[in-house]
Formats: structure tokens, sequence, C-alpha cells
């Protein structure tokens, strides 16, 4: 498998770029939140179904996430479901492996 590298260079045509990349790290964390909650709080893994359901009302509501499509939002959720039902296989609990995607010290939310 080869895998790239890009660096983006703060530049005006770059901004929604950057907004979109940072809207999907928002719903990243967001999943990995409810993802640990529920794990705290029932000691079962979040349905995929239900994740997938729970962001797209979530999206209809937040017009930054909408930035990012709704093939993305789908990838988003589905890594993060085989990273997590991976991990409890395991070990036996809730551990994803990254507490979130840092923010981009570049991007300008706006």
């Amino acid at each position: 498998m080869k895998t790239y590298s890009f660096k983006l260079y703060q530049h005006k045509r770059n901004r929604h770029l950057h907004r979109a990349i940072n809207a999907a790290g928002n719903i990243y964390n967001h999943c990995i939140a409810l993802h640990k909650r529920y794990y705290r709080l029932f000691g079962k893994h979040l349905n995929r179904n239900k994740l997938m359901k729970h962001i797209a009302k979530l999206r209809n509501k937040n017009e930054y996430w909408q930035l990012v499509g709704s093939q993305g939002v789908q990838d988003i959720i589905q890594r993060i479901d085989i990273n997590a039902s991976k991990n409890i296989k395991r070990a036996g609990s809730l551990s994803l492996g990254l507490d979130g995607v840092r923010q981009s010290q570049t991007a300008t939310v706006a």
C-alpha cells in the first residue's frame, strides 16, 4: 500500500478545504466521544446504524457539519466502528487508540 503526504499552505484559495477538514475532525471527535460514553454507560458497542442516524440528524441542525459530504461522514463512522470493534474484541474494553483529531492551527472557522 502506498501512502502520500501533503502539506496545505495557508492561502485564501484553500479556505473552504481547511473548513471542511476541520468539520470532519469535529465529527470524528464527536463520534469517538459518543462511543466512549455509550460503552461507559451500557458496557456495549454502539451500533453503527444508530450512530449514522444520530449524526444525520445533527448534520441537519448544524450548517458547519454540512461542509463534509454524507459519504465522508459515513466513511468516518465506519472507520471508527471498525476500530472500536477490533479493540473491544482484543482488549475487552473500549480504547480507540486515538483521543481525537487535533484541530488544525492554520484553518479559520467561521
